[in-house]
């Protein structure tokens, strides 16, 4: 019997290809395309932030404390009970004074502060300062969490621009060498070996920047994909950077020494420290009752039920076998005061005394610090914006003269390395070009965060 081996692997085939394309389709089904830009990354960045997840978690948890302070106003309400049993009274006269076996008991215990109702009221003061620093840091997550997240948008968006840049030049290199080939190949005069091998050298160095600049495409796409939390399944779709914010509207910055201002009354991390100062001041005002008395008003109510089980009695008919029941309220004033603890509140309060001024350096030191980073963002963008114009006609310029240069090299009047060298000037000065647009776009939103407000990309509130 004869099998036919070229109709089995054609079936083998058609079955490899069959799953295949099932598991291409099903890839492509779990893939998500993502187009973002800038304002939508921070937009995304504020969602995921774990950060920031974890600042509004402290937040609650400081709200919900502050809250429960409230009721430390009032009374609070203490329920024991208990049961007890005895030996028979038969054995070794044992418990000869029991009227019972058993005896139950219920005690109802309320107690009001009075002393420390004004020790509370700096404990609601305390927690009170703590949730509104937890409010500041949260805001405070949320502009780092943008800016981070715009840092690594213009980051990836760059490496595009020098790909795309990169790639325009690899293509006017692989024409050049194919033209000086031809010319050379049918010799041209005005085309030597040397051109030729020099088209050839520049062509192969620019086909290698094009694939390093992919590599670093691919990379900063990967950063940006953990920057803002996404599957590895999401792919990132962007556009390469034609003008920034500032070359679409012509705008006006505040003058410095405003932002400067309005950074000092905006900046949430400075007013989180300002509410730790206030609240690191009640503790300590707090603190200060551990050396006085403490003085409570309480009422008690008790009832007690005494079981006799007749089965476990003898004889003795001097016993009463009855149960009875017996209710007892009172009421009252308790103090109590720690004379000498072995110096315990007195360490407490040296600690609390430090960490006070610990808040007060750190506040001082947060103050120069903002205007340091105002002043360098702000600086940094004013100069950016004065080279702008210039690196903009810097690019038209190269532009132009490499123009005339590839008439000239066509026409013998141009060596190839004069050619690369003005076709090297032309993408120094695009890669520069887009590069100061991405930095302008990113002081900013710096800036931005200097001054405290939430990073936005069309935020008019620095602009006159």
């Amino acid at each position: 019997m004869k099998i036919n081996n070229n109709n089995g692997l054609i079936c083998l085939i058609l079955v490899l290809s069959y799953h295949y394309n099932i598991f291409a389709h099903e890839k492509q089904m779990k893939t998500t395309s993502l187009q973002i830009d800038l304002n939508s990354t921070m937009d995304l960045a504020e969602k995921n932030s774990l950060q920031l997840k974890s600042s509004l978690d402290d937040y609650n948890s400081s709200n919900f404390q502050h809250t429960l302070s409230y009721f430390q106003f009032g009374p609070s309400l203490e329920a024991s009970a208990e049961t007890e049993w005895y030996l028979r009274r038969d054995a070794m006269n044992l418990n000869s004074n029991q009227n019972g076996d058993r005896s139950s008991s219920v005690t109802l215990k309320i107690t009001q502060p009075i002393s420390n109702i004004w020790k509370n009221y700096y404990n609601i003061k305390e927690l009170e300062a703590k949730k509104d620093a937890s409010a500041f840091d949260y805001t405070f997550q949320k502009i780092n969490a943008r800016i981070t997240a715009a840092q690594a948008f213009l980051e990836a968006q760059q490496a595009l621009n020098d790909l795309e840049i990169k790639k325009t030049t690899f293509e006017n290199a692989a024409i050049q060498y194919k033209e000086t080939s031809v010319l050379f190949e049918t010799g041209d005069a005005s085309k030597d070996k040397v051109d030729l091998l020099l088209s050839q050298a520049n062509l192969n160095s620019v086909e290698n920047d094009v694939n390093k600049a992919k590599i670093e495409y691919l990379n900063k796409l990967e950063n940006l994909k953990k920057v803002l939390k996404l599957s590895e399944q999401t792919e990132i779709s962007l556009k390469p950077l034609e003008y920034s914010f500032w070359e679409k509207q012509k705008v006006i910055l505040k003058d410095l020494n405003i932002l400067i201002q309005e950074s000092k009354n905006n900046r949430p991390d400075l007013k989180s420290i300002e509410k730790n100062l206030f609240a690191s001041k009640q503790e300590i005002a707090k603190n200060s009752f551990k050396f006085f008395p403490e003085i409570s008003a309480f009422s008690t109510y008790t009832n007690t039920e005494i079981f006799n089980n007749e089965s476990g009695l003898n004889n003795n008919s001097n016993l009463d076998n009855s149960n009875s029941s017996l209710n007892g309220l009172s009421f009252g004033i308790s103090m109590s005061w720690s004379i000498w603890d072995g110096g315990l509140s007195l360490a407490e309060r040296s600690s609390l005394k430090n960490k006070e001024i610990k808040n007060k350096l750190n506040y001082e030191e947060k103050n120069y610090d903002i205007i340091e980073e105002v002043k360098n963002n702000y600086n940094t963008l004013k100069n950016n914006l004065q080279i702008l114009p210039q690196l903009i006609k810097l690019s038209e310029i190269y532009s132009e003269s490499y123009k005339l240069s590839l008439v000239k090299y066509k026409t013998g009047n141009l060596t190839a390395s004069e050619l690369i060298k003005s076709q090297n000037e032309l993408l120094n000065a695009k890669i520069s070009l887009a590069k100061i647009r991405g930095d302008i776009d990113y002081n900013w939103l710096k800036l931005q965060s200097a001054i405290g407000t939430i990073p936005s990309y069309s935020n008019t509130r620095l602009i006159k």
